[in-house]
């Protein structure tokens, strides 16, 4: 839904909100996050994601 809304802000409105585009970066920062942290675990050997404690 916000790559949606990006999309109609960018090319539709022409204009930006930026409620929209902090959480659109929001939901980036934590998708690279996620892939590097996923990344780090299947390079280590296991199955298992660390769980913090």
């Amino acid at each position: 839904m916000p790559l949606l809304v990006t999309y109609v802000e960018a090319f539709v409105l022409a204009v930006w909100c930026i409620l929209c585009l902090s959480s659109l970066s929001l939901i980036f920062t934590i998708t690279v996050l996620s892939a590097v942290l996923v990344r780090y675990t299947l390079r280590q050997g296991s199955n298992r994601l660390p769980i913090a404690s």
